[in-house]
């Protein structure tokens, strides 16, 4: 019986030596922007409100939403990818696309934050 139990401690040792192996992961249940826009007026640095923000990857087509404070704008809840970002608001010159890229970790996106001035027209 004693090798048995010489074998199951050095199996045990061998494991819990291994990376990851013993590691626990606690998710939570909240919901995560891959993608957070903050919009400003270049002059003078106010937020920018009633943009048309649109992030496309491939075939996936998304305009942000609106989300909190004026000028916030977030999208690609809980979704990877290397977007292409766009911005259109009225009485602004409308910015060059922009490439986003969106990674994530075994329970979340990690966000993307991106500040924007906008030159007024």
């Amino acid at each position: 019986m004693r090798p048995f139990y010489l074998c199951a401690l050095l199996s045990m040792a061998a494991t819990a030596s291994l990376p990851g192996c013993l590691d626990t992961q606690t998710c939570t249940t909240e919901y995560r922007f891959g993608v957070n826009v903050t919009l400003r007026n270049a002059s003078s640095g106010a937020a920018v409100a009633g943009a048309t923000v649109e992030i496309v990857e491939g075939s996936y087509r998304e305009t942000l939403s609106a989300i909190g404070p004026p000028g916030s704008y977030a999208g690609a809840g809980e979704r990877e990818g290397s977007y292409t970002l766009s911005v259109a608001a009225p009485g602004y010159v409308s910015p060059a696309p922009r490439t986003v890229v969106v990674t994530g970790n075994e329970c979340h996106v990690n966000g993307v934050s991106v500040t924007i001035d906008l030159t007024p027209l």
